[in-house]
């Protein structure tokens, strides 16, 4: 069971306990649904098998270190400093000029990009499914939880407004939530993304962002990319269809080259694999 050496490892410095890790990734008790997966979708070879399957499930387990360090106010401080954070002087930039939409997508270590950008002193709107009970408030913060969640069109107003009067929106498209969702039939399987995010892009004219807090080695590169509005498209179906797949032309080289950071996958039970894993 993997759980009891996740909490052992507390007593180190999150470096010193994501370390220890790595050879438990080659003990892991189950690794077929992992593997079914990578040889369906991105087309797996017999030599690859090994390394692939050791990264992805060092990338999940150390995603589960860095998922309890965060909610717990006592280490929160200490899984932070993992990240490298570049180009944030561009969303400054974007700023200048009105509000800005940070796309968050489900890869790397949990809950990591959004707790950069929390502890950041800025107008931030956060569309979360779950949020550690002691994050502190501050002044400018706000948090739609899932009770929110479900009263969609009263969110979008109040980040719609937020949004016109210059804050930061972070929310994830990948989430299968609200209706008319945009499917995309990619990697052998579907992927379905919420509307949410591009219908407020499109209706206000704001820039959009991908926002990735993903790991390299031990460490966490935070980092922003620019997902330029669709052009000459006039149908807003449309324009959301293509805003949406340049969104997935940004994740899936993620998907394709970097396991340890696969959590946004299809085709896995991931409630099964963490009971597996005695997570």
């Amino acid at each position: 069971m993997l759980l009891p050496h996740i909490l052992t490892g507390f007593g180190l410095p999150i470096t010193a306990q994501l370390a220890c890790l790595k050879p438990l990734s080659t003990i892991l008790p189950k690794k077929r649904l992992l593997l079914e997966w990578g040889r369906r979708h991105v087309n797996l070879l017999p030599s690859q098998e090994r390394g692939w399957i050791q990264r992805a499930t060092w990338g999940l387990v150390a995603g589960e270190v860095v998922r309890l360090r965060l909610s717990d106010a006592r280490y929160r401080a200490g899984a932070l400093d993992l990240v490298d954070c570049s180009g944030w002087d561009d969303i400054e930039t974007a700023r200048t000029t009105g509000g800005v939409i940070l796309a968050a997508a489900h890869l790397g270590p949990p809950k990591m990009a959004m707790n950069v950008l929390m502890a950041k002193d800025i107008p931030l709107h956060v569309w979360t499914m779950s949020v550690a009970a002691d994050v502190p408030s501050r002044p400018g913060l706000t948090l739609f939880g899932p009770g929110d969640l479900s009263q969609r069109s009263q969110m979008l107003l109040n980040s719609a407004l937020h949004l016109r009067r210059g804050g930061v929106l972070f929310a994830a498209p990948d989430v299968w939530t609200g209706e008319n969702l945009i499917t995309l039939d990619r990697l052998g399987t579907s992927w379905r993304f919420s509307r949410g995010v591009p219908a407020l892009a499109r209706s206000l004219g704001v820039p959009t962002y991908l926002a990735t807090a993903l790991w390299q080695g031990d460490t966490v590169k935070m980092s922003f990319t620019h997902l330029p509005a669709p052009q000459d498209v006039s149908c807003p179906d449309e324009w959301d269809l293509r805003w949406i797949e340049s969104y997935w032309s940004a994740l899936e080289p993620i998907i394709l080259n970097s396991p340890e950071n696969l959590r946004f996958v299809r085709g896995i039970n991931w409630a099964d694999w963490k009971k597996e894993q005695g997570l």
